[in-house]
């Protein structure tokens, strides 16, 4: 669906992330490609099971806000990392994106490759105006990926950054 240098993205449909869930290899299997080792921490296990899965056809339609998207790496055929929209784009077309490298495959430039790719493919949709992210102010290979991406920090706290890339800049808002 959409396609960067190395990395094809594509959304997965009720089955597979039932699947993508079982964290056991039949993802893998039913895609086709190597079987790796992924890692769910209990939030993220209940963003998908309460969150995600319930939002999504279970006849095959797929809400793109509503899903995760995978990341297949085009030369190994390995699925290499995910990211998803925390939720829809709101009245002035915010939405925010979360996103994570499987373990072997970080400080390789996928989350720089696949967050250009993403943002980019969701600034075509008019609904789509501001993308935000929110980080830790510890995972600095995070931000790296956002300022290499054009994203700025809109504020901040004691412990987290807001980030912020707009199709039309100069906005001054960060909409939740």
């Amino acid at each position: 669906m959409i396609d960067t240098e190395r990395l094809f993205l594509f959304p997965l449909k009720y089955k597979q992330l039932e699947l993508y869930l079982l964290n056991d290899g039949s993802l893998e299997k039913e895609l086709k490609c190597q079987i790796i080792e992924r890692e769910f921490d209990e939030d993220y296990r209940e963003l998908l099971e309460y969150d995600k899965l319930p939002e999504l056809n279970r006849k095959g339609k797929i809400n793109f806000f509503k899903t995760i998207w995978l990341a297949k790496n085009k030369n190994t055929n390995t699925l290499v990392a995910d990211i998803f929209f925390r939720n829809i784009p709101n009245e002035i077309g915010s939405v925010e994106i979360g996103y994570s490298t499987f373990p072997e495959f970080r400080n390789q430039g996928i989350m720089k490759e696949m967050v250009n790719g993403f943002v980019n493919w969701a600034f075509k949709n008019p609904t789509v105006k501001i993308i935000r992210v929110e980080t830790l102010k510890t995972n600095i290979a995070s931000e790296k990926v956002l300022v290499s991406n054009g994203f700025k920090i809109l504020k901040e706290n004691s412990i987290i950054n807001f980030w912020i890339k707009e199709k039309i800049k100069n906005s001054s808002t960060f909409a939740p």
